[in-house]
Parts: C-alpha cells; sequence; structure tokens
C-alpha cells in the first residue's frame, strides 16, 4: 500500500526528479556568486545556463518545476529563499542562498 510522502523525506524525493544538470548549473552559479557568506542567482541565468548545457528548455524547466531546489540545498545545510515580483514590481526573479 501507498504511503503519503514524510516532509523530510521531500527533498530526497526531489533528487530523483530533477536532473543533476540542473543542480550542477545552481552549484556552479552559486560558487560564482558567493560573496560575504551568500550568493544571490536569478532565476533567468539559472535558465540560460541550464538551456545552454542541456537539451531542455524554457517551458520545460517550468512545466517540471526543476526550478523548485530548495529543500534540496537546505538539506545540503544552505538557507534558501526565492524571492519574485507581484504584479506591482518590475524586478528579476532571484534565489538566495545563505551558510
Amino acid at each position: 500500500m501507498a504511503q503519503p510522502i514524510r516532509p523530510e523525506d521531500v527533498a530526497e524525493a526531489k533528487i530523483g526528479h530533477i536532473p543533476g544538470a540542473v543542480i550542477e548549473a545552481f552549484n556552479k552559479l552559486i560558487a560564482l556568486n558567493f560573496s560575504r557568506g551568500s550568493a544571490t542567482v536569478r532565476q533567468n541565468d539559472v535558465i540560460v545556463e541550464i538551456t545552454g548545457t542541456t537539451e531542455f528548455s524554457r517551458a520545460e524547466i517550468f512545466d517540471k518545476g526543476y526550478l523548485n531546489v530548495e529543500e534540496i540545498f537546505r538539506r545540503a545545510g544552505w538557507k534558501v529563499s526565492y524571492t519574485k515580483p507581484d504584479y506591482t514590481e518590475s524586478f528579476p526573479a532571484y534565489f538566495e542562498f545563505r551558510k
């Protein structure tokens, strides 16, 4: 009988769903942008990196939820936040990774 997923198992389940190339893209951009204990990674920069190194399209990245990596990186020890503009704002969406 199937069991519901437990909160502590979500990151592991996502690791099996999200391609390694996506994690590698985030790792690269975190390393490039890391300064004073944190890294800000723009969503579009991640998309450009992924589409430039894989055959995934922008639409496929969104459709398959490949940018939903927060739990994976939290499990690795990062404090992760994602910020995007609401309908009254105009700025690029970004992830912040803190030690």
